[in-house]
């Protein structure tokens, strides 16, 4: 899945747009969208899904590519995930759908997330409102939940408390430095994603993916992961 020509233009002229809104440039000197934006939005929904499902499927079976397995190999999956992110994030700058949901904003933080672009990602869901609690069973909040690094039991009632509650108390430990096994993240998240991809809602489906490639990131990144190697020295030394 890779944006074509006319759907970098399309992206171009909402990005324009966005700026024109930012510049506080008259209305009747915008420019004229000769395409509907939204066209863009089932694209960029399914570049994000493909990326999120191959990034989980690389965490919970480390044998299996983190690379979509319907992409050609010359596409590259952060910038095709970026393109996704500056969709989300120059469509809801443009102002051009005043209904627009809440899980717009979670999409553009996850898509921001995955394309490694972080710092982006934390600015986009610190500035939007939590998305509701019936969002893929809970998922979508618990998948805002970790993007912000607010770690702490959910007490909101969601559906899927119990993997929710019980992945985040296992990425805290993670992060104190707590003695744990290493696979019980991935093994969590893979018996999610079992149970959503055969009884789940497409929304669950999403979520998972999106929750498991985003503990994948949170895990690889983290300085638990990344300090010993780069220093030479062990994580009881840190």
């Amino acid at each position: 899945m890779k944006p074509e020509a006319t759907a970098r233009q399309i992206l171009s002229t909402v990005r324009a747009t966005a700026k024109m809104h930012e510049f506080r440039v008259a209305a009747e000197d915008f420019i004229e969208l000769r395409r509907d934006p939204a066209s863009l939005y089932s694209l960029a929904v399914g570049i994000l899904g493909d990326a999120a499902g191959a990034i989980a499927d690389h965490f919970v079976d480390s044998s299996i590519s983190s690379h979509p397995p319907t992409w050609s190999e010359d596409i590259t999956t952060n910038e095709t995930v970026r393109f996704a992110a500056t969709f989300f994030d120059a469509y809801l700058e443009a102002q051009l759908d005043s209904s627009i949901s809440i899980e717009f904003s979670l999409l553009c933080a996850a898509a921001y997330y995955l394309s490694d672009a972080v710092g982006n990602a934390v600015v986009v869901v610190k500035r939007s409102d939590e998305p509701p609690a019936d969002l893929g069973g809970g998922l979508g909040l618990l998948a805002s939940r970790i993007l912000q690094n607010r770690l702490e039991p959910i007490d909101t009632a969601i559906f899927h408390a119990t993997f929710a509650n019980r992945l985040l108390e296992l990425i805290r430990a993670h992060f104190a430095l707590q003695d744990e096994d290493e696979s019980a993240i991935a093994h969590l998240c893979r018996t999610l994603r079992d149970t959503v991809y055969e009884i789940g809602t497409d929304r669950e489906v999403l979520y998972a993916d999106l929750v498991t490639a985003i503990c994948a990131g949170k895990i690889q990144n983290s300085s638990r992961n990344r300090l010993p190697p780069a220093s030479g020295l062990s994580l009881k030394a840190w």
